[in-house]
């Protein structure tokens, strides 16, 4: 029984540590299950082992991550002066087309949509309530 503790212990430092080097590399475009196993010295198959505990294959998780980092960025009105496209590519994205179906499958708003949406002068006016004096 300690062994197989001591074993997921050591496979949980390892994920961890295969995924800082992910999130360390997702704006480049080359980044993959195959060149993060080479980074960990694994073969694709052990990092697949790994990543199985998650529930999301390698490829997965790095999609998702660049995802997040794109709704992020499209949300941050300090970078509302770069490109949709600028934007997908500062996180691995080769092409705008590819990124705006794969951001519109897993949010379900295309990002100038979200854009739009997230930016401050798009948002409405909080209520006012009934009987409360004006601004």
């Amino acid at each position: 029984m300690r062994n197989r503790n001591a074993g997921r212990f050591s496979a949980f430092i390892q994920v961890r540590e295969l995924k800082a080097y992910a999130l360390a590399h997702l704006g480049d475009p080359g980044l993959s299950p195959e060149s993060i196993a080479q980074a960990g010295y694994l073969s694709v198959r052990q990092l697949h082992r790994l990543f199985a505990a998650d529930e999301l294959s390698p490829a997965a998780w790095v999609r998702e991550q660049r995802l997040r980092r794109c709704r992020d960025d499209l949300a941050d009105p300090r970078l509302r002066q770069l490109a949709i496209a600028e934007i997908a590519m500062r996180w691995g994205y080769r092409s705008p087309a590819h990124f705006t179906r794969a951001f519109f499958a897993r949010f379900g708003v295309t990002p100038r949509e979200f854009r739009r949406a997230a930016s401050p002068r798009h948002r409405p006016a909080p209520a006012r309530q009934q009987n409360a004096p004006p601004p």
